[in-house]
């Protein structure tokens, strides 16, 4: 346990350095720096004003749940050279006083705020679409197929998601299926994370069941979900079986089987499909 701390608490610092790396001279300044969102001190972002267009570009960092920080990505970048306006986002990361639930939450307390503030920060309400990596990628997906998580502002919702190498559902059941490994004993980490329990027959429990039916976003697509793109890359050597679980492309296939259920406007790549300006092209159209 000791140990595990200790890698985790290493992996932050090297994700908060990468950040601060990412924010150095060959970033420009944002227009604003740490605008609270809310109480918490991780509910923060970064603005980059657009010089041509109203419409609105937010990123979602990755991390596991765990850790991470916000990073002028290249989407970010691509964008915002593009006139468009450009958000890094933070949100508060799961612990043992919490789940994974409270960073989604986050994140839709977030876009709450930019619609709220939409004069203040020069943003169209209507023109906001959400991206993110791993972790942040599914933040964004829970955005783009659960509106409801809104609130007020459900009827309003984001014009399109896309992510790189994330999770597409919340089910263990599902995870495993995907996969491919028969003992989810092996991800126990994962589970305490994002559920935040802490025993291993707690994944049967009401309150995992409750998460999962909620929050999950293969349980909420429907024909009014934002148009999605997804990406994966294949897994290194350097992957743990974690990573490469995490990240698998069958995540990809299966949500795709699903949103083309749903006619749902959807792309999906991977590794050697993948192309910057097609992900680019696919967001600015719905923009």
């Amino acid at each position: 346990m000791v140990l595990i701390k200790k890698l985790v608490g290493a992996y932050r610092l090297i994700l908060s350095f990468k950040g601060r790396l990412n924010y150095g001279r060959n970033t420009p300044r944002p227009q604003a720096h740490n605008v609270s969102y809310g109480s918490a001190k991780q509910q923060v972002f970064d603005y980059w004003q657009g010089s041509t267009s109203h419409s609105t570009l937010v990123f979602f960092h990755g991390g596991g749940f765990i850790t991470g920080n916000k990073y002028y990505s290249r989407l970010l970048r691509t964008f915002h050279k593009k006139g468009f306006n450009v958000i890094a986002a933070n949100y508060r990361l799961a612990n043992k006083h919490t789940d994974v639930t409270t960073c989604i939450k986050d994140a839709a307390q977030l876009i709450n705020f930019l619609k709220t503030n939409a004069t203040l920060y020069n943003i169209d309400a209507k023109k906001i679409a959400v991206c993110g990596n791993s972790a942040g990628g599914l933040l964004a997906l829970c955005l783009a197929c659960n509106p409801h998580i809104l609130g007020s502002h459900s009827d309003n919702s984001i014009c399109c998601a896309s992510l790189h190498n994330a999770p597409t559902s919340l089910d263990p059941k599902v995870f495993k299926k995907i996969s491919g490994h028969k003992d989810l004993s092996e991800f126990w980490i994962l589970w305490r994370v994002i559920f935040g329990i802490r025993h291993q027959q707690e994944l049967v429990s009401p309150k995992v069941t409750q998460i999962v039916e909620q929050y999950s976003p293969d349980k909420k697509i429907n024909p009014f979900t934002a148009p999605i793109y997804l990406q994966y890359n294949a897994p290194t050597q350097r992957d743990n079986s974690l990573k490469q679980a995490l990240h698998h492309k069958n995540f990809g296939t299966y949500f795709k089987d699903l949103l083309d259920e749903h006619s749902v406007d959807n792309l999906f790549r991977y590794d050697s499909e993948i192309d910057h300006n097609e992900r680019v092209y696919f967001i600015e159209q719905f923009l």
